[in-house]
């Protein structure tokens, strides 16, 4: 027979050991799909038919908020300026503005008490002018700021 040969003693066993282990996932806001909203019609009509149709993605635990401000006072065209405060606002389904309200500085429209899930949540606004009677013809141009803001 042959002799076995050992190199060293037995090993002895150690215990196990841990670590903490973190991820820190950013926060993530953003509105896509927002297009120029577009109202014709003759002075003192109402004219309505124009929709916002766009996406939100926030990732806040708490929620979120849409909400739309003027840009300014008036909207400006060749024959002076008409009133910003003539464009309304309504939301679809879900929304805080249940009837046309005039557009202005803040205006809430969604309050989501947590975050978007897969693609994001898609929101419809509807918007209608009230056109002053005795208006000058010519194109009235303005902006309308939409804004997402964790509800915190």
């Amino acid at each position: 027979g042959g002799l076995l040969a050992s190199a060293g003693g037995a090993q002895a066993d150690t215990p196990p050991v841990t670590v903490d282990a973190s991820v820190t996932v950013s926060s993530s806001a953003s509105i896509s799909g927002l297009s120029p909203i577009a109202l014709s019609g003759e002075a003192g009509t109402t004219v309505g038919g124009a929709s916002e149709t766009y996406t939100v993605q926030d990732n806040n635990p708490s929620g979120y908020i849409v909400s739309l401000s003027p840009g300014a006072v008036n909207l400006t065209g060749p024959a002076g300026t008409m009133p910003e405060a003539s464009i309304n606002v309504i939301t679809g389904g879900g929304g805080n503005v249940g009837s046309y309200t005039p557009i202005s500085r803040g205006l809430k429209l969604y309050l989501f008490a947590g975050p978007t899930t897969g693609n994001g949540q898609t929101l419809t606004d509807h918007f209608e002018d009230i056109i002053p009677s005795g208006q000058a013809s010519g194109v009235y141009s303005g902006t309308i700021t939409y804004t997402l803001q964790d509800n915190s």
